[in-house]
């Protein structure tokens, strides 16, 4: 466990966490190197909403939005890092993690199949296990948390996890989102997009 600046205890040893962490031991070899990515996990968690902690009725959900941003070279280990801070996320208290990536096929099967390998204690569910003819399937996935969702950047996909999320009836799911293309079709970059149109 680890103590954080919102003085929230972070379980940084659970049991999915120890598994991720034992499944790229195998794959990194540096002590140090799974140090440092165990240490950027801890710190997501530690950052995020608490998962467990309850909202002023007073107050409205987004003034307890919080967002961050991770940022490295392709191969720096970013991806191990999101594996690890969802494992953690389950530990903490979050009972679903959001992973958006690429909707390039070939490049979203190797993070499916990626964090699959990573987190094999956690139902991983992939793009096509919310469709209409899944959807029972999908509702008893939300009765049995913690899971994953590994979810392409597709507006019909994106809307198609929205709209099975509302036929279940998910409202009140604490939910991480893990946005790893943030440079592609992010409202910020939309947004920025925008803005250097009209300073032209």
């Amino acid at each position: 466990m680890t103590d954080n600046p919102h003085n929230r205890i972070i379980i940084s040893d659970g049991p999915h966490a120890s598994e991720v962490l034992n499944v790229l031991a195998g794959e990194i070899k540096s002590p140090e190197s799974l140090r440092s990515i165990t240490e950027k996990a801890v710190q997501i968690i530690a950052e995020s909403v608490d998962p467990i902690g309850s909202l002023p009725e007073s107050l409205g959900v987004a003034e307890h939005e919080n967002d961050g941003l991770l940022y490295g070279l392709i191969q720096s280990g970013k991806t191990s890092i999101i594996t690890v801070a969802a494992a953690m996320a389950a530990d903490n208290g979050f009972q679903c993690t959001v992973i958006l990536t690429s909707d390039i096929d070939i490049l979203y099967e190797q993070t499916l199949e990626r964090v699959r390998r990573a987190l094999p204690g956690l139902n991983v569910l992939g793009k096509n296990d919310w469709r209409q003819d899944q959807i029972q399937r999908f509702e008893k996935q939300l009765r049995r948390p913690p899971f994953v969702i590994v979810c392409s950047k597709n507006g019909r996909k994106l809307d198609g996890l929205l709209e099975a999320f509302k036929t279940v009836g998910a409202r009140g799911l604490s939910a991480m989102i893990i946005d790893d293309e943030a440079d592609q079709a992010s409202l910020i970059l939309t947004q920025a997009k925008g803005e250097s149109k009209s300073a032209k």
